[in-house]
């Protein structure tokens, strides 16, 4: 993580040779490749899904960044993760809609929020772009809503966005939080709700971090949404890059909306962060962000 994050705590343009800083990350991951991908590479396929059940430390893995000293590993694989294996049990709700294209035709079915004011710099234009994939009547479009607003909001939308700055407590995850305009929704909040989402996209710093204590008891914001019902969910394990994550949430959303990805959001979210790597090299950038759910 200090590899991958070096970039964030670095002012723009300092973080050192990018070739360089790019080659030690992949060394690292190629380390994680080695240790827990390489052991099983006789059992899995060539190509195709894989289904990530994480363990402890192991939540804090970017699977979807780990190298195999020729490429990243969603070169060939397409990752899901689930929070738990009795989560992998639970029956599975069937999506409301078949593809992406016919995803928020009922009215105001999909909600896109951030926080502009004060917010990271992006995030208009986030959303902006983010609500313009969707007809104008199905989108909800909250420009830095209060806390009981966004709560208020969450409980009919079938698609969710949220753009904001995110904060993970490790000392007491119950306190993890999205700033809304008057403060903040913490997970506890969260666990309150009950969702129908099928996909919530939490674009947000550290959004999917969580803390396991000695077992596999999870306390972050992306399992809060996930035990409140949400279906599936796109969230962050470290700092993100403002800029490259806008433009990495427009690609995912075009992809998520047609063509071979459509209403698949690990598909969209792989094929995003694969077009975005060819200007923003480093894993940092393209990254953090992971699929948790079915």
């Amino acid at each position: 993580h200090f590899q991958l994050e070096v970039l964030a705590v670095a002012p723009e343009g300092t973080g050192g040779d990018p070739a360089f800083v790019t080659r030690t990350t992949q060394d690292a991951l190629g380390n994680l490749y080695d240790a827990l991908v390489a052991p099983l590479a006789g059992r899995l396929p060539d190509a195709g899904q894989l289904y990530i059940v994480p363990h402890r430390f192991l939540h804090a893995v970017p699977f979807e960044c780990l190298w195999d000293g020729r490429d990243y590993i969603d070169e060939r694989y397409t990752l899901r993760r689930c929070p738990t294996a009795e989560f992998l049990l639970r029956p599975r709700r069937r999506a409301s809609r078949k593809s992406g294209d016919r995803v928020g035709e009922a009215a105001q079915a999909v909600l896109v929020a951030g926080i502009v004011t004060g917010g990271p710099a992006s995030v208009e234009a986030e959303i902006e772009a983010v609500a313009g994939q969707f007809p104008r009547r199905a989108v909800r479009l909250l420009r830095d809503p209060t806390s009981a607003e966004l709560l208020g909001a969450l409980g009919d939308a079938q698609l969710v966005h949220l753009s904001t700055h995110g904060v993970f407590r490790e000392d007491n995850p119950l306190l993890s939080r999205l700033r809304t305009a008057d403060g903040a929704i913490f997970l506890a909040d969260v666990l309150d709700r009950r969702l129908t989402a099928d996909v919530v996209v939490l674009s947000a710093c550290s959004s999917g971090q969580v803390f396991t204590g000695a077992g596999d008891d999870l306390s972050g914001v992306a399992h809060g949404f996930l035990a409140a019902g949400a279906r599936r969910l796109v969230a962050s394990l470290w700092r993100v890059h403002d800029a490259a994550t806008r433009q990495l949430m427009e690609r995912f959303y075009i992809h998520y909306r047609r063509g071979e990805a459509a209403g698949d959001p690990a598909e969209a979210l792989r094929m995003a962060g694969r077009e975005l790597r060819a200007q923003w090299p480093h894993p940092f950038f393209w990254g953090s962000f992971c699929t948790f759910g079915e």
